[in-house]
């Protein structure tokens, strides 16, 4: 019966260990690939980066980062980066490494961080970014703004946030003209189109 240590470990095994925040499958990993050459079918640190930052896993992410070199502005095929991911996950601390140790400008094209941590309902990660100089009321190349994306998400915690403490405007429009109440209905959520509209938007 062999041990773990002396198969290669499969790909498979090395993302459940990412999503599941087993560090210690993941150093074991790279210790079995040092002095192999490296084959095309190596997941390779700045892939696993980007996992580790979709699962919130910080310490794994530091691990990619100070110990196999991987990138913390890294680009998957379709140009989301660490901190893209992270802020989907809504993870302060992963969130917070990657701006404040790695210094990942938090200026990420059209869409901000702080839009991905709203439209997925993560209040932490928002008040973060605000906290952290990010525009509140920037918006997208669509005129999406960060409460519009927390309407369309149905995520009442965001939308009360961003109208009571950071006062953003409720009037604002999408491109095609559909306002907070309009995204809140699509999304279904009761609560969020009520409390829209008790407030007369």
């Amino acid at each position: 019966h062999t041990m773990t240590s002396s198969h290669h470990l499969t790909k498979q095994q090395i993302l459940d260990s990412v999503s599941s925040g087993n560090i210690k499958t993941i150093q074991l990993y790279f210790e079995q690939q040092n002095g192999t050459s490296s084959s095309a079918d190596d997941l390779l640190p700045d892939q696993l980066l980007c996992e580790a930052c979709s699962f919130g896993r910080a310490q794994i992410a530091r691990y990619l980062i100070e110990h196999q070199n991987a990138n913390p502005q890294a680009k998957n095929d379709f140009g989301n980066s660490p901190l893209v991911f992270a802020s989907n996950s809504g993870n302060v601390e992963t969130i917070r490494y990657l701006v404040e140790h790695c210094n990942v400008p938090m200026d990420q094209g059209e869409v901000t961080p702080l839009m991905t941590c709203a439209a997925q309902g993560h209040l932490d990660a928002v008040k973060y970014f605000i906290q952290k100089g990010i525009d509140p009321h920037a918006k997208d190349d669509e005129a999406f703004s960060a409460l519009l994306y927390a309407a369309q998400g149905g995520h009442l915690n965001v939308v009360r946030f961003l109208i009571e403490e950071v006062k953003m405007s409720t009037s604002d429009k999408t491109e095609e003209g559909q306002s907070a109440v309009d995204l809140a209905e699509e999304s279904g959520v009761e609560e969020v189109v009520e409390y829209l509209k008790e407030r007369g938007i």
